[in-house]
């Protein structure tokens, strides 16, 4: 069973910014999107989980940045998932363009039960004949991050909106990283040296929710936590510069 994919992807009009370039959720999407394309070829799609009272729960997503594609051009996406842990395991990203790195990146996924939410091993998601792609890339650890955003300063309010919600009725993972660079206005985003970026999943949010984004600066660069209104973080995104 391939437990590699690789395909060629034409950059988007829809995934663009203002300066024509992929832009940084664009490329978090064209990840995402490649590896739930990929899981269903691998019998560990939805259905495929569905019907096992399984499903998948991303807890992390780290990214590195090393340069972004023109609107048009053709990159080479490849995605595989890594071994599987007791509770956790990794799906890893790679996009090229003519032998260049451009950006590598890698998932924390876990796996419950639907039925009771509680967590299941990762090896009854896995099937039994896959082989293993031992290739590892973006090899650095997920950083540990507090949640405590008291005395963040506040950047931006958003109510959670049916775009944002996806087929488990709560705030899809793609979202949370496009409603955190909405904080930003382009030209002070065109300003960001960013080569990391790092998104930790606490809690789900929901349709009408609402979410208010703080920002704390790092010893790299910063955090942004989305703040639930009882001021629980239900996620934290964390940006290292160049």
């Amino acid at each position: 069973m391939n437990t590699k994919a690789e395909k060629n992807y034409r950059v988007p009009m829809s995934q663009c910014d203002n300066n024509a370039k992929m832009s940084y959720p664009g490329v978090f999407t064209a990840f995402v999107d490649f590896a739930s394309e990929h899981a269903e070829d691998l019998n560990m799609g939805k259905e495929a989980m569905d019907s096992r009272d399984l499903m998948w729960v991303a807890t992390k997503t780290k990214i590195c940045f090393y340069d972004r594609p023109e609107l048009m051009s053709t990159v080479q996406l490849a995605t595989w998932p890594g071994e599987a842990e007791r509770s956790r395991c990794n799906r890893y990203y790679t996009m090229m363009q003519d032998g260049r790195l451009l950006a590598e990146g890698k998932t924390e996924w876990a796996v419950l039960s639907k039925s009771t939410g509680r967590p299941r091993r990762i090896s009854e998601a896995y099937p039994a004949d896959m082989e293993i792609c031992p290739d590892v890339v973006c090899d650095v650890p997920y950083h540990k991050i507090s949640d405590d955003f008291s005395n963040a300063e506040t950047m931006w309010h958003h109510k959670v909106a049916s775009c944002d919600i996806d087929l488990s009725n709560h705030m899809n993972n793609c979202a949370y990283v496009r409603r955190i660079f909405n904080c930003f206005q382009t030209k002070k985003l065109a300003q960001l040296p960013i080569r990391e970026a790092e998104i930790i999943y606490r809690l789900q949010c929901y349709e009408d929710e609402e979410l208010t984004m703080k920002i704390r600066a790092n010893e790299t660069g910063f955090d942004i936590g989305v703040i639930k209104d009882d001021g629980r973080a239900a996620a934290i995104m964390r940006f290292v510069y160049k």
